[in-house]
């Protein structure tokens, strides 16, 4: 008959501590972001992340305007918005004849991603935003500047500005699955981005401005603009198997290139 050593008794023990500390969620919610108890964090918002860690609401957080909800500045971050919404009072309207957006804030000429809901910054390399909406803030409504960063199932909405602002010089920012709409500006305002999946609808710019990146598998239709556009000076932008129609004037807009597999009013292209 074998007899447990106390190595095998403390060897479960140990891994189920280990994965527990290694699936170990910060929580936030507004009671934290009045206390200001993350490391580095003052109180009020923003709620700045300055760890790497997974990040989790647990519940919607009302954001005063002109300021960030939350700014991430640690590599390595999961925020995981857990289905909640991150919002402030910015309301925007489509006019369903010029398709232009109108919004309840005048546009603002200082610092726009001061005014911008969830920041992600240049230092936040690999992060993930994922699972929620973020609604009704004076700049962006999601802004992501670091390299590699993932955007997952995120909902942006009648924002003053572009719904996510997404922009790197080194590598590919992705955004997966995810909606924009009834935003001031553009949609998807990116730069070196993978689109995949993603819904870009009534904004008041075009649904997607994406200089030297991809569109793939997405639905971008009623913007007041382009479909989609891109920048010629920085790379064209390929878009692929994708349904864009019904944009206030092409579909296909400067420096965009289809790559096959699209869908308009009543071709393919």
């Amino acid at each position: 008959m074998h007899t447990p050593t106390w190595r095998s008794l403390l060897l479960p023990a140990l891994l189920a501590t280990t994965a527990a500390a290694a699936h170990a969620q910060t929580e936030i919610n507004h009671a934290v972001a009045m206390a200001g108890s993350l490391p580095g964090d003052a109180a009020g918002y923003p709620v700045t992340i300055s760890e790497p860690g997974h990040y989790r609401l647990t519940g919607n957080l009302e954001v005063p305007l002109n300021v960030n909800a939350i700014v991430v500045n640690a590599p390595g971050v999961t925020l995981d918005l857990n289905g909640h919404t991150v919002s402030s009072s910015v309301v925007c309207e489509q006019n369903a004849n010029t398709f232009h957006v109108n919004c309840n804030v005048t546009k603002v000429y200082d610092d726009v991603f001061g005014k911008s809901g969830i920041y992600v910054d240049y230092a936040a390399q690999g992060s993930v935003v994922r699972n929620g909406t973020v609604s009704g803030f004076r700049g962006h409504g999601l802004v992501v500047r670091a390299p590699g960063a993932r955007v997952e199932h995120v909902r942006v909405q009648s924002n003053r500005y572009a719904g996510m602002w997404l922009a790197t010089s080194t590598t590919f920012v992705r955004v997966s699955d995810s909606i924009s709409q009834f935003n001031g500006d553009h949609g998807f305002h990116a730069n070196q981005t993978l689109l995949e999946r993603v819904t870009a609808s009534r904004n008041g710019g075009s649904g997607v401005h994406n200089n030297a990146g991809i569109v793939v598998d997405s639905h971008i239709a009623r913007n007041g603009r382009y479909g989609v556009e891109g920048l010629a000076a920085a790379g064209t932008v390929g878009v692929r198997d994708s349904l864009v129609m019904w944009n206030k004037m092409l579909n296909m807009g400067p420096s965009a290139v289809s790559m096959g597999g699209n869908k308009t009013q009543s071709a393919l292209f």
